[in-house]
């Protein structure tokens, strides 16, 4: 979603449809991995593989070091 094609795609609504479910798609992974983090537990939890398998497909902020997220006391 973060590519410059991304705003040309839908505003001229070449490929629209699959601008659409491309978008949706990354939206429902996101959320899955959001209520799997809020709500760890056993009905939420995600297995390795399903986290593997995002990361994968979505394999954006390769970059980041999660270091500088951690919590300073």
């Amino acid at each position: 979603m973060e590519g410059s094609g991304w705003p040309f795609l839908l505003y001229t609504e070449q490929a629209k449809e699959y601008a659409n479910q491309r978008f949706h798609s990354h939206h429902q992974r996101f959320n899955k991995l959001i209520w799997g983090a809020k709500d760890f537990n056993d009905k939420a939890r995600i297995s390795l593989r399903e986290l593997e398998d995002i990361e994968l497909i979505d394999s954006c902020f390769q970059d980041i070091d999660i270091k500088y997220f951690k919590k300073i006391d």
